[in-house]
């Protein structure tokens, strides 16, 4: 089937489907609220798709694009306001994804298999959205530049694009799972943090009040001396049944201070305990916790997709070579004989779509067999098919 190359300066519009949050916060909800997306393949801020641009091999539209090439961040999202909040159109933007991913393995690129737009000259591209990528945006891509594709080629393409929507489905249910345990957690970090917080006021009271002990008792070392020798002159000049309750309400009130300290300490440390353990541990954990946890989860969910995105290729592995994902080596040497290193995904898919197509000859798949090897057949538009084959 004929099938025009997509070359870097091709234009992508599209409609993503994503949560919307008019007031930031998730209530209320607007699901899959339609945003418009745009972007060129490879220009300009577009920049993530260049690990798949072959800039030695020039077309009228461009450098050839190999597939599977993500266009990736700074894709702008634009909705009505009251179906999301600016700051989630900012963040789907920065996090954006819209991949290639259909191509033909008879045409070998040095960065891959060309990428070739499925329906003559429109691709349907892989676009982020929720619960996972769907083939919600376009490449049009007009070009004098054909390629033949096999059952085999569009087979690996929709393989390819099924388990990248279903790694990021899975991404998406771990970040959710993870934020579902958030309050739970934080919960028990307030928990624990007032029981060590107590004990700290505790062990800090014992030794405030053992350090005023110390200090009075130095003071009065310090003052022995002097104590006794007023002491003697009071025996000497003042009679004893004066003398005799002014020491003894001195001793009482020694006492009495030394133990007023040691109970206030005490008393301060389980109070603090008490507040902690019983006030501010139960507030964190059941109010401001979900308040936190709620407020946050739109934004941290995205991030958390993101960041396993780039450790596992989904959404926008595809355009950093030192993803996880990209480093992989393929599942087995003989799936379509791609080298080792290259991406699991691609490996298993152009294995299993080949390898049905080949299933397919010669059985009751016959006829579509043959329209996709015929290097002359393509879809009736009202357009001048290109005369030109690579």
């Amino acid at each position: 089937m004929i099938c025009c190359a997509i070359a870097n300066y091709h234009p992508m519009i599209g409609v993503d489907l994503h949560n919307g949050y008019p007031l930031l916060v998730p209530v209320p909800l607007v699901p899959l609220a339609p945003h418009l997306v745009f972007a060129m393949v490879r220009f300009g801020p577009w920049w993530m798709a260049s690990s798949q641009e072959n800039l030695d091999i020039k077309m009228p539209p461009g450098n050839a694009m190999a597939k599977v090439f993500d266009i990736g961040m700074f894709v702008p999202h634009i909705t009505f306001p009251a179906m999301n909040h600016v700051v989630h159109m900012l963040i789907n933007t920065l996090g954006s994804s819209s991949q290639g991913h259909f191509g033909v393995s008879s045409v070998q690129t040095p960065k891959g298999p060309l990428a070739v737009a499925l329906a003559l000259i429109v691709n349907p591209q892989l676009e982020c959205g929720d619960p996972c990528p769907l083939p919600t945006g376009f490449v049009i891509a007009p070009n004098t530049v054909i390629a033949g594709m096999t059952l085999g080629d569009f087979l690996a393409g929709v393989f390819s694009m099924a388990i990248t929507s279903a790694v990021q489905f899975a991404c998406s249910k771990v970040v959710d799972l993870l934020y579902d345990f958030g309050p739970s957690l934080v919960s028990k970090a307030g928990k624990w943090v007032g029981e060590r917080a107590g004990r700290s006021f505790a062990q800090v009271g014992g030794h405030v009040s053992s350090g005023v002990g110390k200090v009075l008792g130095a003071i009065g070392r310090e003052f022995g001396d002097l104590g006794e020798m007023i002491c003697e002159g009071l025996v000497r000049t003042v009679r004893p049944e004066i003398l005799l309750p002014i020491v003894l309400t001195a001793e009482v009130l020694k006492k009495v201070v030394s133990r007023s300290l040691l109970f206030s300490s005490r008393a301060v440390a389980s109070a603090v305990r008490g507040v902690l353990s019983d006030v501010v541990t139960p507030l964190v954990g059941r109010v401001v916790a979900p308040i936190i946890s709620d407020a946050a989860k739109p934004v941290l969910n995205e991030i958390g997709k993101l960041v396993l995105g780039w450790i596992t290729g989904s959404p926008m592995g595809y355009a950093f070579g030192f993803s996880v994902y990209n480093k992989a080596v393929s599942l087995t040497d003989s799936m379509a004989g791609l080298p080792a290193g290259s991406n699991p995904i691609q490996s298993f898919s152009e294995w299993a779509g080949h390898g049905l197509a080949d299933m397919l000859e010669g059985n009751a798949g016959q006829e579509i067999h043959d329209y996709f090897e015929d290097p002359f057949c393509s879809p009736v538009y009202p357009l001048e098919t290109p005369v030109t084959v690579v």
